[in-house]
């Protein structure tokens, strides 16, 4: 085939509508009949790279291309801080808290005030129980010890067994008198006694237990536990 100028216009017409430049190329012989390149409107698909086309192929394309992804995609982020801030809003006042797993008890230090107590506590009591020691003892006009001191004392009575002597006693270990202000004793007329018991907020003596009679022979029942 020819090509003359009436080739190259019939050429020009078959793309028209596709669009680029044509430039004369190795395949196209050099003839006095060769037009100037033909610019068209369009777009020019270059799907055979044996058929050489002068200029950048692919040609270059302006704008944007979107790729619609599917499936599942791999993010990759870097550079974020260690600590992320958290805003968490419309929490009720107060929270239910749940802790298990506490041992029975808890160590304790330093300083732990205790407030919102009544002003008065009920303390429930059990008497002191066990086998008091008994004795009968012949007292006279001189002192002597019916009981020894005991720290550990939770009960002791002491009774006048006359029927008309009386005995005078004391439970700090000092010696009584009878009828004397100058050593205070505790006066026991006939058949009364003194006791002690070891009852919440009780006062409980824990010295010995010294006694004397207005008259030989006078019999003192004794009875403690220590």
């Amino acid at each position: 085939m020819v090509w003359n100028r009436a080739s190259w216009a019939a050429l020009g017409l078959m793309l028209g509508a596709v669009g680029g430049a044509i430039a004369q190329s190795e395949w196209m012989p050099p003839t006095g009949n060769s037009p100037a390149p033909l610019v068209v409107a369009g777009t020019i698909n270059a799907s055979n790279r044996a058929v050489p086309i002068s200029g950048a192929n692919p040609l270059p394309v302006s704008g944007s291309v979107t790729s619609t992804p599917s499936g599942t995609q791999n993010v990759a982020v870097q550079n974020f801080p260690a600590s992320q801030p958290v805003t968490v809003g419309n929490f009720p006042a107060t929270q239910q808290v749940s802790v298990s797993n506490l041992p029975a008890t808890q160590p304790v230090s330093g300083t732990v005030s205790v407030s919102n107590l009544p002003a008065t506590q009920a303390v429930t009591t059990s008497p002191a129980r066990g086998t008091a020691t008994t004795a009968t003892v012949s007292l006279g006009t001189t002192a002597q010890q019916v009981v020894a001191a005991g720290a550990n004392r939770s009960y002791f009575m002491v009774q006048n067994q006359s029927a008309t002597a009386d005995v005078a006693c004391t439970t700090d270990g000092t010696t009584p008198a009878i009828g004397s202000t100058a050593n205070p004793s505790v006066l026991l007329k006939p058949n009364s006694l003194l006791q002690a018991s070891g009852a919440a907020g009780a006062f409980m003596p824990v010295g010995a237990v010294m006694c004397i009679a207005s008259a030989a022979s006078t019999l003192l029942h004794v009875r403690y536990v220590q």
